[in-house]
């Protein structure tokens, strides 16, 4: 007899929630093919963005991971370097493979095409001036997680070198994420301007797209905090 074997701990809440945000992009991305009435289903009845439903996940289990390092060390120089790398093996392979697998045929067939013209692609930069990329478009949701993946644990393992009070560098790191990106959207919605800066990627000039993107740091930080377990203070 066949036998699968099931993890107690798994969270099928969560699973669930994967299936909606890959349903959500396939319907997306399938609505101009689609007949006109199930173009609108989506449109009106389901205007949900699949692409956030994902970051949100992702901000759940970095938040769980991060706390749960927290908990068990101090956060050393080793700890978040361990973090990255771990965070690394999973997304670089699959990126600079599929980067390489589109940038070849392109080299060999199209005279005019460079490697000059991307290699921001390689840094994770595309977005950061761009408000639209022609090649290689759907890289922008990645860029979003890596600079996540810098900037919210390096901002932690700062703090935790001022402040010794675990839960609150963890809780004021959480608020000031929030904070911060409603401001700049807020900023940006009132004066139609783009940020120049190295989180500009996450800005662009349609106030729906900036709107859209800059929200994704409040989730995540919202979610770091909903996830998040008892942290000891010291």
């Amino acid at each position: 007899m066949l036998h699968i074997k099931i993890d107690n701990n798994r969270v099928y809440g969560l699973d669930i929630l994967r299936f909606l945000a890959i349903f959500f992009v396939i319907f997306g991305h399938a609505s101009d093919i689609l007949p006109e009435k199930l173009s609108k289903i989506h449109q009106k009845i389901l205007p949900f963005d699949g692409v956030t439903i994902f970051f949100v996940l992702s901000g759940f289990l970095i938040g769980s991971i991060l706390i749960k390092i927290i908990n068990r060390t101090d956060f050393k120089t080793k700890d978040l370097i361990n973090f990255w790398t771990r965070r690394w093996m999973r997304t670089l392979p699959a990126y600079y493979f599929t980067l390489l697998l589109l940038i070849l045929p392109r080299l060999v067939l199209d005279a005019s095409f460079y490697i000059s013209s991307v290699w921001k692609y390689f840094f994770f930069l595309q977005n950061l001036y761009n408000q639209k990329l022609d090649f290689f478009p759907e890289s922008w949701s990645l860029t979003v997680e890596e600079w996540f993946y810098l900037a919210f644990p390096f901002s932690l393992y700062l703090l935790f070198k001022l402040f010794n009070n675990k839960k609150a560098v963890i809780l004021y790191t959480i608020i000031s994420f929030i904070l911060f990106s409603i401001f700049i959207r807020f900023h940006i919605y009132q004066n139609n301007e783009t940020i120049d800066s190295f989180l500009g990627f996450l800005y662009q000039k349609s106030s729906h797209y900036q709107i859209r993107q800059s929200d994704v740091w409040s989730f995540r930080g919202l979610f770091c905090l909903l996830s998040s377990k008892p942290v000891a203070k010291t």
